[in-house]
């Protein structure tokens, strides 16, 4: 028996028929994957899917539509019949790190890496298509003594690479801004962070100076330390291969 996708459990999933004709996929194909015949998302809705592959016949998003990554850190799809609206999203950013209020749960600020795609399209009508894949917006902790608060700022995880390999029966532009032409444009960005450790003042100058030499030594052995884990961080890699045929899985 086929498995099929709970999709309706993950979040909405429509299946109009007769908007259009998705090419034929043998039977015997079927047996031999996890395929849905259609994914349709309609317009300003919100779709996510937590399957690391996903194999369709057809692939419609609706102007404003969303199409979520979530719960995988990579995740690859073949749409046979691909068709896009105006201002679409493949959302599979990183998620954002926590704001804490203990410094012991430091880590748990960080922000995680954006997926890692890997998508075969057959494309016969798009509007413009983006395709994030940033890294995790940086969380933040507190550190608090006698003399000060300190906030510690987290870290934004790493972009996630993308691989697009794709057939179209017209030229595809890779700018943000296309002017109505059809566009495809990539975000593998590190997630947003801040660079300073801030530091709110919280008893008098007298105080102050008795606990300044501890208190800077903490800070300074804690920003040496996260400038470390920050050089680590890594722009995705963004790979485009156009086919002259359409393609198959």
């Amino acid at each position: 028996m086929i498995t099929r996708f709970k999709l309706y459990a993950l979040s909405l999933f429509f299946a109009a028929t007769g908007m259009v004709q998705a090419q034929y996929v043998p039977k015997k194909r079927r047996f031999e994957k996890d395929w849905v015949s259609k994914i349709e998302i309609p317009a300003k809705e919100q779709l996510v899917l937590k399957k690391n592959t996903v194999y369709c016949d057809t692939l419609i998003m609706h102007d404003y539509a969303v199409l979520k990554i979530d719960s995988v850190k990579e995740f690859s799809m073949f749409a046979n019949y691909v068709q896009i609206g105006k201002k679409c999203v493949i959302d599979a950013q990183g998620k954002a790190g926590k704001k804490l209020a203990l410094v012991s749960d430091y880590p748990k600020t960080i922000g995680e890496p954006g997926k890692h795609l890997s998508l075969k399209f057959n494309i016969y009508k798009l509007g413009d298509l983006n395709i994030n894949t940033r890294g995790g917006k940086a969380g933040k902790a507190f550190f608090k003594d006698v003399t000060r608060q300190v906030e510690l700022i987290g870290i934004g995880g790493s972009g996630g690479n993308v691989s697009l390999h794709y057939y179209a029966p017209f030229t595809i532009m890779r700018r943000k801004r296309a002017r109505k032409k059809p566009n495809i444009w990539f975000n593998t960005a590190i997630g947003k962070m801040e660079d300073n450790i801030r530091q709110y003042n919280m008893a008098p100058m007298d105080v102050r100076r008795q606990f300044a030499t501890n208190a800077g030594q903490r800070i300074g052995r804690f920003e040496s330390e996260r400038n470390m884990e920050v050089n680590k961080r890594r722009k995705g890699l963004i790979r485009v291969t156009k086919s002259l045929t359409p393609l198959k899985e």
